[in-house]
């Protein structure tokens, strides 16, 4: 397993457009990665209690992903910032909630 990731991109990529506040925060919470609207994504739904189910969730399109991560389908572990996206990501569903994502933290959270 990869140690956590503490040289993220400092640049922001052009496709992100961050107009406001920080909307949400995440501190070491499970996700995985995918690729829609031209721009990787962190997939993640709260967390539950044994027996409950979700059908929402966050879809945090990263401006600075780090190329190491950019692998779809991989479950990481990852922390930072979430910034409103609805004006430029469209849902893929009814559950999802398009967001920018700001990475603090990342790291691979399975062993493939």
């Amino acid at each position: 397993m990869m140690p956590p990731t503490d040289s993220l991109p400092e640049d922001i990529d052009s496709k992100c457009h961050i107009e406001g506040p920080v909307v949400m925060q995440l501190k070491e919470q499970i996700g995985y990665v995918g690729y829609r609207a031209d721009l990787w994504y962190i997939a993640y739904s709260l967390p539950l209690k044994p027996g409950e189910m979700s059908d929402v969730q966050y879809s945090g399109f990263v401006c600075n992903m780090p190329e190491t991560f950019k692998r779809v389908g991989r479950k990481v572990k990852f922390s930072g910032n979430y910034h409103h996206a609805y004006k430029y990501i469209p849902k893929s569903g009814a559950g999802d909630t398009p967001l920018y994502l700001v990475l603090k933290r990342i790291r691979w959270e399975d062993k493939n």
